[in-house]
């Protein structure tokens, strides 16, 4: 049954498994990213509606850990795509909240992944393309910015 307490969902499209087993779910139409532990049947909020601290986030569809643990979220119609770290979330890719066909935007983005080098390659639906950010880092080699 739809629905938007801890144990119910609205339209999930995105979930991604951990090694040990903990679970997070895109819940698309309750713009939020629900967390399960092993055996839990009520997720926690991490990101989005009802998430202290973190973004608001509209229909997010698709979910991925990068390498080192830290959750990037791809929302559809606003084609953002939100990263979490050290300081918690920040958008990281198409941040101008409107979707168009330019450089620095998305269209009904559907997925993404991510390459051996930290760059994101993101299917842009609307705009029948593939597009690639590139990881920007300073001289110390830490992340400084996406550029596309």
């Amino acid at each position: 049954i739809s629905g938007n307490t801890p144990d119910r969902f609205a339209s999930p499209f995105g979930i991604v498994v951990e090694t040990n087993f903990s679970l997070y779910v895109a819940d698309s139409l309750n713009n939020r990213i629900q967390f399960f532990q092993p055996g839990q049947l009520n997720g926690t909020t991490v990101a989005g509606n009802g998430a202290p601290g973190t973004v608001n986030l509209t229909n997010p569809n698709f979910i991925a850990l990068d390498g080192s643990g830290y959750l990037y979220i791809l929302e559809f119609p606003f084609g953002r795509l939100w990263g979490s770290g050290p300081s918690g979330f920040r958008c990281v890719a198409a941040c101008t909240g409107f979707p168009g066909p330019l450089a620095n935007r998305l269209s009904q983005p559907s997925n993404f992944a991510f390459d051996s080098f930290g760059n994101i390659f993101v299917s842009d639906m609307g705009n029948a393309r593939i597009q690639r950010f590139n990881l920007a880092t300073n001289s110390c080699g830490k992340l400084f910015e996406l550029r596309t």
